[in-house]
């Protein structure tokens, strides 16, 4: 688990926006672009991927795609399951916001904390997920079925 401190960037303000605009996104999962793009400026190893199969590229665990923790469980939609599966992500970066993963509108200037709980294999991922298409963090190894 690492911490992050960062500032809500005009670069960052511009990105989402055009996530909300190309993608049809809403303003809260636009929102939740920052990590991804805050890790490819604090990591010499990532790169962001302007394409929607994956989030970022690291040179090191490879195609990740960041998802956003929960209680619930993590959410998989259909469409990145399917990328999964086609050998198009490797790992997760599960991630929260600081304090209590609770969400506001993010601003230019505004001073943000989230941690990134861990990374996961994707496949391993999807073998745990339930009929709402997610998975219990963290994964309990002992019940994957062979």
């Amino acid at each position: 688990m690492t911490k992050f401190k960062a500032t809500i960037s005009k670069d960052f303000i511009e990105h989402r926006d055009s996530i909300i605009e190309k993608r049809s996104a809403g303003i809260r999962g636009a929102d939740a672009e920052f990590p991804e793009f805050h890790q490819c400026i604090v990591d010499k190893f990532q790169t962001l991927n302007e394409g929607w199969e994956y989030d970022t590229y690291h040179e090191i665990l490879g195609k990740i795609d960041y998802k956003q923790y929960s209680q619930a469980g993590v959410h998989i939609s259909t469409h990145i399951q399917e990328q999964i599966k086609l050998g198009n992500i490797d790992m997760l970066g599960i991630w929260k916001w600081l304090p209590d993963n609770k969400w506001v509108e993010l601003e230019e200037g505004m001073k943000v904390q989230y941690e990134i709980l861990d990374y996961v294999d994707a496949k391993e991922a999807i073998k745990h997920l339930n009929e709402e298409n997610r998975f219990t963090f963290p994964i309990d190894y002992d019940t994957i079925d062979e």
